[in-house]
């Protein structure tokens, strides 16, 4: 974290001084990868494959998913997700300007009723107002690339150290403001789908590949996590899921770059609310990283150690909830 501000004041100078400390705790934590670089267990693309300049021209993969291979914080993988499998194919030709996804699943309820468990959701002030409970759920599929889009400017009060702000929201701050820095991600969306009633659900969504369009037309949403308030040491919750316009899509060269990217599904609202489009319902079912996969029964400590955590027997057939971090008043 830094001050953009400057002082001949000793006192002001030592507070700052603590405070860079505190946020240095949180922002070790956000700048984290999603998934870690080493952990392959059955991989049709390899990492070795992206070294070549004609895998991002054309190219395709099959992966299987997992279930709640990588919840974030708050993220709750429904019990009926450890029934459910299903696979991946992605297709894409940058000379034609296509990628095509196709998942299949089996096993995936048809318009089911989901509660949250009692006091985890992770609605925070830069969030949607995520529903307690879904009826009638369609699902979506989410392209995440693993690597960071790039580092945020987040801003806080001097005083209360609340998080006012960030580079999105305020382009021009108040140069009083004080600035920590995450990681952001990319997220985009695919149309909802439902499976049918036997709970075999086929999509198919194809986009250009040279601007990696959401399901609204948007370029889809950035999502970052870090503290609400710089006096709780090791807060980590989302701060930003601010949706972007199609002037800011990526193409599909930036998800297939570096450890490449993971797809994940989550259960939706139908119709999803205003303020829930473009973003997404931490409700996870299933999904995987294309160039590394997560076996079932396991799944990255996202965010904390990003290492491979095994699944209890007592977690695996039931409803999980990723335990949010609230961090320590300091």
């Amino acid at each position: 974290m830094k001050d953009n501000t400057t002082s001949n004041n000793d006192s002001v100078t030592n507070r700052r001084s603590f405070l860079k400390n505190a946020a240095l705790t949180v922002g070790g934590l956000a700048a984290a990868s999603a998934l870690p670089i080493g952990a392959a267990t059955h991989q049709k693309g390899s990492l070795a494959q992206t070294q070549n300049p004609d895998w991002l021209n054309q190219g395709n993969l099959r992966f299987d998913f997992a279930p709640g291979f990588g919840p974030v914080m708050g993220d709750q993988v429904p019990d009926f997700a450890w029934n459910c499998t299903a696979f991946a194919e992605v297709e894409w030709n940058k000379l034609h300007d296509f990628v095509e996804i196709h998942v299949h699943y089996e096993n995936l309820p048809y318009r089911p009723r989901v509660e949250r468990l009692p006091g985890t959701n992770p609605r925070t002030p830069w969030t949607p107002a995520y529903p307690e409970v879904v009826e009638n759920a369609a699902y979506q599929i989410w392209l995440i690339p693993i690597h960071p889009f790039g580092s945020g400017a987040f801003y806080y009060d001097p005083q209360t150290l609340d998080l006012v702000g960030n580079f999105r929201t305020m382009p021009t701050p108040a140069p009083n403001l004080l600035i920590n820095t995450a990681p952001v991600v990319r997220l985009v969306s695919s149309p909802l789908f439902e499976p049918n009633k036997n709970g075999v659900a086929d999509l198919r969504w194809r986009f250009r590949y040279n601007q990696v369009l959401d399901d609204t037309g948007g370029g889809g949403s950035d999502w970052a996590a870090g503290p609400l308030n710089l006096r709780r040491a090791g807060n980590v919750d989302a701060i930003t899921t601010y949706k972007l316009p199609a002037s800011e899509a990526l193409s599909f060269d930036f998800f297939l770059n570096g450890a490449g990217f993971v797809l994940d599904t989550t259960v939706e609202p139908h119709p999803k609310p205003i303020d829930l489009r473009q973003t997404y319902n931490p409700i996870v079912v299933c999904g995987n990283g294309a160039y590394q996969q997560i076996p079932f029964g396991l799944r990255v400590d996202t965010l904390v150690t990003n290492r491979i955590l095994a699944y209890t027997p007592s977690e695996i057939g039931q409803t999980f909830v990723r335990p949010l971090i609230p961090g320590t008043l300091i």
